[in-house]
């Protein structure tokens, strides 16, 4: 969070949370692993911004972190029919789940918050057919 921020982990998330037009907490056995939401480009825009943040608690529950994974970004595509993130080059965990869930790479070397850090930019999208039939 500081990479890309230069703010506190409470910060961040505060901020995060009230740019948000949705965002939500992972909760596993009574405990949030993790927190996530989608922050639009503008009031009526088709494109939003996607953040999460995760907890070491999310390594107890990795199939069920998944499944809720995957209804999460399929609700956010219902929402925004374009995606994006952001993620840290060298946390290639991360870049390999994005991936995983169907984002694609568009840029590497994105700097934020300050130079020593690079960020990878990455892109999801509705499949064609389901805009077709919107």
């Amino acid at each position: 969070m500081w990479a890309a921020y230069r703010l506190s982990a409470l910060e961040v998330l505060e901020h995060c949370w009230q740019k948000s037009s949705v965002s939500l907490a992972f909760l596993y056995r009574g405990k949030v692993c993790a927190v996530a939401g989608v922050e639009a480009d503008s009031l009526l825009g088709v494109r939003g911004c996607v953040w999460s943040w995760t907890g070491k608690e999310t390594l107890r529950c990795p199939k069920e972190f998944w499944k809720v994974s995957q209804h999460v970004l399929a609700y956010f595509l219902s929402l925004y029919p374009q995606l994006y993130a952001l993620c840290d080059r060298r946390y290639l965990a991360a870049q390999g789940y994005l991936q995983r869930l169907g984002a694609c790479p568009q840029a590497d070397g994105i700097q934020l918050a300050g130079k020593e850090t690079r960020f990878v930019l990455y892109r999801f999208s509705r499949p064609s057919e389901e805009l077709q039939n919107k």
